[in-house]
């Protein structure tokens, strides 16, 4: 195995789920007020899925933590510098392809 490293190692993604909640004022005061859902995605620029859809993400640096490298992520992919974030799951599959593999 051709590999700067002389251990093997897992290669690592992380991806965003960012919501917004957005509220509109009625055109009444009988009416309530409106409440919209929205979900961050971007359009990849480069291959596989070129000018796809998808959640902002990619792989970690080998240096960097999972926090840091959303953050990162975020900001070159949406100019997003700041949001509340939070770890809800961790999906991990041993068998897992990937289109570059």
């Amino acid at each position: 195995m051709d590999s700067i490293f002389e251990y093997d190692h897992p290669f690592v993604t992380t991806d965003a789920v960012v919501f917004t909640v957005s509220t509109h004022e009625p055109d009444s005061y009988r009416k309530l007020p409106l409440t919209n859902l929205g979900l961050l995605l971007y359009q990849r620029k480069e291959s596989p899925f070129s000018d796809k859809w998808c959640l902002p993400g990619g792989f970690l640096d080998i240096d960097e933590i999972p926090e840091d490298n959303i953050r990162r992520k975020l900001t070159d992919k949406t100019n997003i510098t700041q949001c509340y974030m939070e770890q809800l799951y961790t999906f991990c599959e041993i068998d897992r392809l990937h289109p570059r593999k």
